[in-house]
């Protein structure tokens, strides 16, 4: 198996309205890290319907050094939207695995 993994759920939009009404990043941090080390887990599927929310919880997923896989969660938006929701969090998370490995391989020639 390559990878033990866990769903997070950002919180479902639907007629406007959020499923998971806060969202407070040290307890998304918080959570994420107990994923990581109380559960063991490797990789954690993002999921939700706010763009910000999915974009903060993956980057921050992707932090703790676990394989992100993001599921925006579409409930009645039209392909536009769809993108909308998909394109500013894969963009995020992108960038900070480039800085990552960056940095991995700035100190792995350090050595």
């Amino acid at each position: 198996m390559r990878a033990k993994g866990i769903a997070y759920d950002t919180g479902f939009v639907r007629n406007g309205e959020i499923s998971r009404e806060r969202f407070d990043l040290d307890v998304v941090k918080r959570e994420l890290a107990i994923s990581r080390d109380d559960l063991h887990c490797n990789a954690v599927q993002i999921i939700g319907g706010d763009p910000e929310r999915l974009e903060r919880a993956a980057g921050w997923a992707a932090e703790l050094g676990l394989e992100v896989w993001l599921s925006p969660y579409p409930l009645d938006l039209s392909i536009g939207e769809i993108l909308e929701l998909s394109v500013p969090a894969v963009k995020s998370v992108l960038f900070r695995a480039r800085t990552e490995l960056r940095t991995r391989l700035a100190n792995y020639l350090k050595s």
